[in-house]
């Protein structure tokens, strides 16, 4: 058994190109079976080509040069070890010693000398040939380990916990769920603040929805907060510091299968992601401003090549040089925003056949603040500023009268439609639990219901005051006590 492998391998790392496909396959493999089901098979599938076979062609000009295949798979294989391994040490290395010139530029100084030993190496054949054996064995015995955590987390991912049977409902509205990202709530602008936020109160009021005057979250991230909106429930947190993957990944395996579109599918909705998280097993929708690392950004985020240029983009670009490509960049921005809430008005006013549920996850009042309350470009220092009190207020007052624009123009023909209007946690610059919790204080308005919500709903508890009326039954709703995470 042993001497078969031992005969594969060299097999595979002396008859062609083969090891470089193998490296790249089981390098992003790992990756997207480590995020699932945050990458689309589609890009996963696009990066591997575009490396693996980038890889194959360089080596097969390189091969032209030399006598057999090791010296050109060795140089390949090196290049992709850089670009795939060098970016995350430096990461680790800047964890460590914090941001300086040394952490900041010491991610250029290794490519020279690698591509140096590079030509050293090459010279010798021996240790090439090792190499390349020893590269073809790491990779091989990779894919075996990713395709087992793959295994775990389609299972893990595969049925939300504790999902009730739903029954068939008589009447399904189309539902829309418009998620406003960090828009804090009444109580927590007046008393931070010093806002009175009546005047669009009153005016989503006068357009038929009704204020949840203390709405709040049990989590002060959103994606925790809106992993317990849709399972209905708190989540199972081992810690509060929730910087490890895996508590990001519980998170994001609770948005994409959860209770509330359980109860979707059994009634045949038609569900729309327009969210930067996986949604019903549906991909994300870009993310405008890159806030978030989606789709196949994961695959190649932390490569040494992207973090070389996002090094030099930020210490050159962004700091010192190119005042107008800045405004230039600004101004795409808003081109995006308005256009995605264009986009994304259209398609609630042209119905489906199907009863329909639209997740539209805003980046507003989220940083960066583009606009003011004028509707008035910021200047860009102020706009990348997300501790600027005074722009995110002014920002939340634009986002007030776009919002109105929005929901008058998708109300139209949509009489039946029920609009749930929340916010995930209130202003994220609480580093520190704040003594009376406003960093949980959101907003809540909704349309269509025919009984009256109480004062006082915590996020997990909205769906099922829905759920309620639509089944014309009673669902059990507790409160809990919100939990401050840290990142």
């Amino acid at each position: 058994m042993f001497e078969k492998i031992k005969k594969s391998v060299k097999k595979i790392s002396e008859s062609g190109p083969w090891p470089i496909p193998l490296l790249v396959f089981a390098q992003l493999f790992a990756i997207y079976s480590n995020h699932y089901p945050t990458i689309p098979e589609t890009d996963l599938l696009m990066e591997i080509l575009l490396y693996g076979g980038g890889g194959m062609v360089l080596a097969l000009g390189l091969r032209y040069f030399f006598s057999n295949w090791t010296r050109p798979n060795s140089i390949i294989l090196i290049l992709l070890l850089i670009e795939f391994y060098i970016s995350p040490l430096h990461k680790s290395f800047k964890s460590l010693i914090g941001e300086s010139f040394w952490s900041s530029y010491t991610l250029l100084l290794p490519i020279p000398l690698l591509l140096l030993l590079i030509i050293v190496y090459g010279s010798i054949r021996k240790p090439r040939y090792r190499f390349v054996k020893l590269i073809t064995v790491f990779s091989l015995a990779m894919i075996p380990v990713s395709v087992s955590q793959l295994l775990r987390q389609q299972k893990s991912a595969s049925t939300p916990t504790d999902t009730p049977s739903f029954r068939e409902l008589k009447k399904k509205p189309d539902i829309v769920l418009l998620l406003l990202d960090e828009y804090a709530g009444t109580s927590s602008l007046r008393s931070f603040f010093q806002f009175d936020n009546s005047d669009f109160t009153e005016k989503m009021k006068s357009i038929g929805f009704q204020e949840v005057d203390q709405a709040g979250s049990l989590y002060n991230l959103t994606i925790f907060s809106m992993a317990s909106l849709f399972d209905m429930q708190p989540l199972e947190l081992l810690s509060t510091d929730v910087s490890n993957l895996a508590s990001w990944r519980k998170g994001i395996q609770h948005i994409n299968r959860n209770i509330w579109t359980a109860s979707l599918q059994t009634n045949g909705y038609k569900i729309h992601n327009a969210s930067i998280f996986p949604f019903n097993d549906q991909p994300p929708f870009e993310d405008l401003f890159h806030l978030h690392i989606v789709g196949a950004e994961r695959l190649h985020h932390f490569n040494t090549s992207q973090t070389i240029y996002r090094d030099l983009a930020y210490h050159l670009y962004t700091k010192n040089l190119f005042g107008q490509s800045k405004k230039t960049f600004q101004r795409k921005m808003i081109r995006l925003q308005n256009d995605f809430l264009r986009t994304q008005t259209e398609k609630v006013v042209n119905n489906s056949a199907e009863p329909d549920f639209h997740y539209i996850h805003l980046f507003l009042p989220h940083d960066p603040y583009l606009l003011n309350e004028e509707s008035q470009e910021v200047d860009v220092e102020t706009a990348l500023n997300s501790s600027n009190k005074a722009a995110y207020l002014s920002y939340l007052k634009y986002t007030n009268h776009r919002l109105l624009e929005m929901l008058k123009a998708m109300m139209k023909n949509n009489e039946e439609t029920i609009f749930i209007v929340i916010s995930d946690h209130g202003w994220k610059n609480m580093r520190t639990p704040s003594p009376d919790g406003i960093e949980f204080n959101t907003i809540l308005f909704v349309k269509g219901l025919k009984n009256i919500l109480p004062d006082s709903v915590q996020v997990h508890n909205v769906f099922p005051h829905v759920l309620e009326q639509l089944y014309d039954t009673t669902f059990i709703k507790r409160r809990y006590t919100p939990v401050f995470l840290y990142d």
